[in-house]
């Protein structure tokens, strides 16, 4: 136990004397931004569920009418919302903190 202590003690040691704060300062960036990449990701797949639901039912009830342009107008009803979204997750993002 001694030994393993002296060990962490000297790797402390050899740490601080080698000026190496700043890998410490990049560690703390790195897993800083976890948490935004994180909700990134949430916002951008709620997005995609939501614009998938709106073109499956942008299609049916298209469909249902006999229009002939349902897939077509599904598409672009889809693509606006991912466009949407991204726009929204990049807002978020750029936006100042308090």
């Amino acid at each position: 136990m001694l030994e393993l202590f002296g060990h962490c003690f000297c790797a402390a040691y050899k740490i601080n004397s080698a000026n190496l704060n700043d890998i410490e300062a990049v560690g703390g960036e790195i897993f800083g931004y976890l948490p935004t990449v994180l909700v990134a990701s949430i916002i951008t797949l709620i997005c995609c569920m939501v614009a998938d639901v709106v073109r499956v039912y942008a299609m049916l009830s298209l469909t249902n009418f006999g229009e002939d342009y349902a897939k077509m107008l599904a598409g672009v009803l889809f693509g606006f919302i991912i466009v949407l979204g991204l726009t929204a997750r990049r807002w978020i993002f750029l936006r100042p903190r308090a």
